[in-house]
């Protein structure tokens, strides 16, 4: 991917073995890979449901959350937060 370039970050999934999920992209496409497969998720019923989810769609926000960690590091320096996400 070209994340590092565009700041639009590709997200790949993997699984408890940190192995990507067979269900993932992968490749020159993909920037990094986060948390994909039976994630705890939020759900429809009460404040309190609950499913077990996989799909990247479960691990972009695991990448969201590190880059807004970084931006406040970074005070919000998008160049200096995603040179720390693809340098470390």
């Amino acid at each position: 991917g070209k994340g590092h370039r565009t700041g639009l970050i590709t997200v790949g999934a993997t699984d408890r073995s940190d192995q990507r999920s067979t269900f993932s992209n992968f490749g020159s496409c993909v920037d990094l890979f986060a948390p994909g497969t039976g994630i705890p998720s939020a759900w429809i019923g009460s404040r309190r449901a609950r499913r077990i989810e996989s799909g990247t769609s479960m691990a972009a926000p695991h990448v969201a959350g590190a880059v807004a960690v970084l931006l406040g590091k970074h005070s919000f320096s998008r160049d200096a937060a995603l040179e720390e996400l693809f340098d470390s």
